[in-house]
């Protein structure tokens, strides 16, 4: 999963894009790329869609699960609130011929231990979805960071933008973030 330097007008908002590949085999198997915009009233983390490729033998065969908000009756679904609230649940997708995904908030408390180090205060989520009812997952997300672990894939290694402090700008938390 890598969040690219690449941005894509949505449903009239601009949003980052999130790559994800996946291998089968050895083999790329499904590369899929994400639509994510964060509202600044809120905080909160809007997932406006995807274009999904699955591949077989090198080629593209199929694009199953694709959505875009403001197509087909797609609307953007909130990836992750800005408060996060136990037991509260919230649309992740909302693409009524596509993808109907949801997530509860299930702890805010959560120790995790992954690759790229230890964490507290991690926040754990329950997803499943009304279209594949036997689909339900756990992912536990880290804050200022995002995704750390879901199911099998686990985050390795988190990567600061590069901050060069000088007269006009000042760099925080670690160069995370650049003020000029």
């Amino acid at each position: 999963i890598t969040v690219l330097d690449e941005t894509e007008l949505v449903d009239g908002v601009v949003t980052r894009i999130v790559e994800e590949r996946e291998s089968l085999d050895g083999e790329l198997y499904e590369v899929s790329r994400n639509f994510f915009a964060t509202c600044r009233e809120t905080g909160d983390v809007w997932y406006f869609g995807e274009d999904v490729d699955f591949y077989e033998d090198g080629q593209i065969v199929d694009h199953h699960g694709s959505w875009r908000a403001g197509l087909d009756g797609a609307q953007p679904g909130i990836q992750m609130p800005s408060v996060p609230l136990i037991g509260a649940g919230y649309f992740q997708e909302l693409a009524p011929a596509e993808a109907l995904d949801f997530a509860e908030i299930v702890s805010v408390t959560e120790a995790l231990t992954v690759p790229a180090g230890s964490f507290t205060n991690v926040l754990r989520v329950l997803e499943g979805s009304a279209i594949e009812t036997t689909s339900v997952g756990e992912k536990w997300y880290l804050r200022g960071i995002g995704l750390a672990k879901d199911e099998e894939l686990e985050l390795v290694e988190v990567t600061a933008p590069d901050c060069q402090p000088d007269a006009t700008t000042l760099c925080l938390n670690d160069g995370r973030f650049k003020v000029e």
